[in-house]
């Protein structure tokens, strides 16, 4: 009797979406607003694209060029901060072709971070390796365990001032095309 009652509030919950993930859409490149608010490398191309979308109709085709660190930038405006503190993950869907795979970082800076020319100093802020295969996948970043790159502390998520997503290892010849949708995060 008791596992039936258990059982019943479970669906129940369920149902009513008590045990619903908390999500926030901060990124699904529905609109050309969402397009402006990036940048990417020299030589490089972001547009609106209909393919690969994993978020309403549009997802963000991103083609990096041939160079040492290629990527894209969130652009936040100098003195503004981006506030994360009430979430557990930051999740983007990526779409690639590349048969090899593409490596690249996930960096995000707080206001401690030391992260402007010439003094950017890579132990200050904080850089997540992530790898993906051909084909549509999430990429996931655990903001619980962001800290700065040397250790030293926590990235202060309340206090976002960057976000950049590069590539590494890029030894191709060729440009790099890949496809980004679904930005979001999200609280267990």
């Amino acid at each position: 009797m008791k596992n039936s009652i258990m059982v019943l509030l479970l669906l129940a919950g369920l149902q009513a979406g008590v045990f619903a993930v908390e999500k926030k859409v901060l990124y699904d490149f529905e609109s050309e607003k969402n397009l402006a608010e990036w940048t990417v490398t020299k030589n490089g191309k972001l547009e609106i694209s209909a393919e690969n979308a994993t978020s309403g109709k549009n997802a963000l085709k991103v083609t990096l060029p041939v160079a040492e660190f290629p990527g894209i930038s969130l652009n936040i405006p100098k003195g503004k901060y981006l506030d994360w503190n009430k979430f557990d993950y930051l999740k983007i869907d990526f779409y690639s072709e590349n048969e090899d795979g593409l490596n690249f970082e996930v960096r995000i800076d707080d206001d401690l971070s030391q992260s402007e020319e010439p003094e950017d100093q890579y132990s200050t802020w904080s850089s997540s390796q992530k790898s993906i295969q051909a084909g549509k996948q999430t990429v996931e970043v655990d903001l619980t365990l962001l800290n700065s790159n040397d250790k030293s502390r926590q990235i202060n998520l309340n206090k976002i001032k960057k976000v950049i997503i590069f590539m590494t290892g890029n030894t191709t010849k060729t440009a790099q095309t890949f496809f980004i949708d679904n930005i979001r995060l999200e609280k267990d």
